[in-house]
């Protein structure tokens, strides 16, 4: 071969190893999956404003459409299910009111707790309980479910968790049935901008927008002004749900659920109210958002006595403090069912009428 015929083969090779790479680098680009991140429903003058956030590795492109109020088109929200290239049908509320603070004994409880931001977790749990079909339709008939709070931070799905959470609540009602959403202390960090624990995910769009996360759940956006309608303690049959649980310091402070309900939904949007004393103090780490005493500090069994006393009920139900399984505590007054998760190995709480039991995720149920 001649000096020249080597030269052209040596360019010919270099053409087409430059060919093979930009196909591969096609090729990888176009198996990215797009993440779609919301929607975000953003009320303005002229109607909702729909924000959709496509992520496709370093590319973030979000995407704003205008919805007239009165458009029917409006009325349904299709919401990406993390992974797939399927939509989750979410009917949207005709209203948002406070919920109730005390409902009478179900046939069923489920208890989930701590779900941060955990789509697939959450999804599995609801699916294999026969809470909801593969489709995300309310199944459990008149049973309750509770939400024991902390569904923001750690995850990147806390968006598509919150409108699971929010069709479920609205179908069940169909049905007789009740979905509780119990506020926890990462829904109000997050809405009142404390953002030590969010997700890698969400910094990234907030940056990108120009825009705090807190504002994706704003008072003027859908999901943000259902969230402010939720308790932190509510009771239901002769059970309170509390996220963190009743400490003596609130016991001694004698305010009433519905003064605690009132001012932790105040706080999220007002410096003032949290400026107030009692206000702090149900804030705090004595409150029911944080209070871990239960658990790792016990108290004596006369004060929770007087918890159950004082409320009129025979039980406790709180998450907020890892346990490695449901833990049955003070002579079976308080249950603590913030569960370590395992991979797919769990345990959750099931109340059967004025039964406790633990179901496992080999449908393994023990009475406790």
């Amino acid at each position: 071969m001649t000096g020249s015929s080597m030269r052209k083969a040596i360019v010919a090779s270099l053409i087409l190893l430059v060919i093979i790479v930009i196909i591969m680098l096609g090729w990888r680009i176009g198996t990215v999956q797009e993440q779609i991140e919301g929607p975000h429903l953003i009320y303005q003058d002229d109607g909702l404003t729909e924000l959709r956030i496509s992520i496709r590795g370093n590319n973030i492109t979000p995407t704003y459409q205008t919805i007239a109020i009165s458009e029917p088109s409006g009325q349904k929200i299709k919401v990406r299910i993390p992974g797939t290239r399927k939509n989750m049908i979410v009917d949207k509320m005709t209203d948002k009111q406070i919920p109730n603070e005390r409902y009478p004994q179900p046939e069923k409880t489920l208890v989930l707790s701590d779900i941060e931001g955990d789509f697939e977790f959450m999804q599995n749990m609801l699916l294999k309980n026969e809470v909801i079909d593969k489709k995300y339709n309310w199944k459990y008939g008149q049973g309750h479910v509770v939400i024991l709070g902390d569904v923001f931070d750690r995850g990147e799905n806390v968006t598509e968790c919150l409108w699971l959470i929010y069709k479920l609540e609205n179908d069940a009602r169909k049905q007789g049935g009740q979905v509780h959403f119990i506020l926890g202390n990462h829904e109000i960090m997050a809405l009142t901008g404390d953002y030590r624990y969010v997700d890698r995910k969400y910094k990234r769009l907030i940056k990108k927008l120009n825009i705090e996360y807190k504002d994706l759940y704003g008072a003027n956006t859908e999901i943000g002004q259902w969230i402010r309608t939720k308790n932190s303690i509510e009771i239901i049959g002769n059970t309170l749900f509390a996220h963190g649980g009743i400490s003596p310091q609130i016991m001694n402070s004698n305010l009433s659920i519905t003064k605690m309900n009132d001012l932790i939904r105040k706080s999220i949007d007002s410096k003032e109210v949290q400026f107030e004393k009692n206000a702090q103090l149900v804030l705090g780490s004595d409150g029911p958002l944080w209070y871990r005493g239960y658990v790792e500090e016990p108290i004596d069994q006369s004060q929770v006595d007087s918890v159950l006393s004082k409320f009129d009920i025979q039980k406790i139900v709180i998450g907020h403090t890892l346990v490695d399984e449901v833990s049955s505590l003070y002579n079976n007054k308080v249950f603590a069912v913030d569960v370590r998760r395992k991979s797919n190995d769990y345990t959750l709480l099931i109340i059967e009428k004025d039964l406790f039991f633990t179901i496992d995720s080999q449908n393994s149920k023990i009475q406790l």
